[in-house]
């Protein structure tokens, strides 16, 4: 079960890496798009247009801008889990483990299970561990 954790938690940081991407291209989409869209409505605008369809492309440009940030603060969310997941690979810390947990079920479902299987997997050592030492205490 170990090994199931650590592979699986491993394949969660290449997925983040590759969504960290995915994110960052889409904001970048995103970015050039919305400053296209902010010059078509600068021209409706001078034009003296304030019907109620350019309320709404106004109410779309405040969605992308507002869609462009969050693919940003993702793209940056997904480097860190991806860097959390590849150490958390490799550490027997059991703290480490339920923070990895904790941003699973934020960031992915991929790392969340890698994560419970290594926590399993470290309570099964621990116990181990700690019947060999009453098994040699007698």
């Amino acid at each position: 079960m170990k090994k199931a954790g650590q592979i699986v938690l491993i394949v969660a940081g290449v997925l983040s890496i590759f969504a960290c991407i995915d994110y960052l291209l889409s904001g970048i989409f995103l970015l050039i798009f919305n400053n296209v869209f902010r010059e078509f409505l600068d021209r409706l605008e001078a034009e003296g247009e304030t019907s109620y369809l350019f309320l709404r492309l106004e109410y779309l440009a405040l969605l992308y801008r507002f869609a462009t940030v969050i693919c940003f603060i993702y793209a940056f969310l997904c480097v860190f889990y991806g860097v959390l997941c590849f150490v958390g690979s490799s550490s027997e810390s059991k703290g480490f483990t339920i923070m990895l947990i904790a941003f699973g079920v934020v960031m992915t479902k991929v790392g969340l299970i890698g994560a419970v299987l290594k926590l399993i997997s470290i309570n099964r050592e621990e116990n181990r561990k700690k019947e060999a030492e009453v098994i040699i205490e007698k």
